[in-house]
């Protein structure tokens, strides 16, 4: 399994080069040699005085899926990454490379640039930002709010004023 989370506090952790280098770095972590394709990229870039192209990272991620059985990769908060239409269009390069029994879950909000692009790759969609997940969020708040030592004493429109700002707010999430 790999995951990767696009940071929007952090900008080199929103691209598409930092999520293929991520990715490649968690397959190879706990092999017992690296592989050579990625030995020679290295001496390449080492070489040449510059980092490996998107494209080399790219070769190198494929080689390395192509001697994997299974993956799951999680990608979090894909509405973050500086160029989603990019990422999206990687996903769907990833999916047609078939050279593994590869699961992609994505994670974002509903509405972002590259939507439409990911709908082309038809996926399965599941909700969280709907009245079941405000009932666990009314849930959660409550019992914080019953059981925080500083908290639960509060008069209860106080605290019943804070549920129904938090919940409201939430939007499911």
């Amino acid at each position: 399994m790999a995951y990767y989370y696009f940071d929007f506090g952090d900008a080199d952790k929103r691209t598409l080069d930092s999520f293929v280098r991520s990715l490649i770095i968690q397959l190879t972590i706990n092999l017992p040699k690296i592989p050579q394709d990625l030995l020679n990229l290295h001496r390449d870039s080492q070489d040449n005085k510059q980092e490996p192209s998107i494209e080399s990272l790219k070769g190198a991620l494929h080689a390395l899926l192509m001697n994997s059985a299974e993956l799951i990769v999680v990608v979090d908060a894909l509405e973050e990454c500086s160029n989603p239409v990019e990422l999206v269009q990687f996903i769907g390069e990833m999916r047609s490379w078939k050279t593994v029994d590869l699961r992609i879950l994505v994670m974002s909000r509903k509405h972002f640039d590259g939507a439409d692009e990911l709908e082309e790759l038809r996926p399965i969609q599941v909700s969280i930002q709907d009245e079941l997940a405000n009932n666990d969020i009314l849930i959660f708040v409550d019992d914080v709010l019953n059981k925080d030592l500083k908290i639960r004493h509060w008069p209860t429109k106080v605290k019943d004023d804070i549920k129904s700002a938090l919940v409201s707010k939430a939007g499911g999430m």
